[in-house]
């Protein structure tokens, strides 16, 4: 049987007006055109973004969780030493979400002093890693990291 003898004319790519279903399907097509084409655009400026803030460092070190001064300790001579935290530049393999890793120092407090001034702690301090991402911890972080081998070497 060819396409002559059933009634269908091959040139014919157009809907029939009166097939209500063929017109639904066309509109219904276009629409999800337009849907995928709209979030490929999204997925491709979400995709850009993600590349360029995983090439951004993270400092989570005490300094970049809160500006705070640093210590001075005194020697025997009195002068003034600056003592500045070991730090670590690591990437993690793994995503890590909600780690709780020390407290938050408020006040050292001072036991020589008279009446003695205890610490102060505050809250549990929380962590979350991505993997790849560069980030900036201090030296306690890090051995904790690499014991539990969540360092990319």
């Amino acid at each position: 049987m060819t396409s002559r003898q059933i009634g269908v004319n091959p040139g014919n790519t157009r809907k029939n007006p009166r097939d209500m279903t063929g017109k639904l399907d066309e509109k219904q097509k276009l629409a999800a055109q337009a849907e995928l084409e709209l979030a490929a655009e999204r997925l491709a400026m979400a995709t850009e973004a993600a590349v360029v803030s995983n090439s951004d460092v993270i400092d989570m070190t005490d300094e970049g969780r809160a500006a705070r001064a640093i210590e001075e300790q005194q020697f025997e001579n009195d002068s003034p030493v600056e003592v500045k935290p070991q730090k670590h530049r690591v990437r993690v393999l793994a995503d890590i979400e909600d780690m709780v890793f020390g407290r938050l120092v408020i006040n050292p407090g001072d036991l020589t002093a008279d009446p003695v001034v205890y610490p102060e702690v505050g809250p549990l301090r929380f962590y979350n890693f991505q993997e790849g991402r560069e980030y900036v911890v201090d030296h306690d972080m890090y051995l904790h990291l690499k014991s539990l081998d969540y360092i990319w070497d």
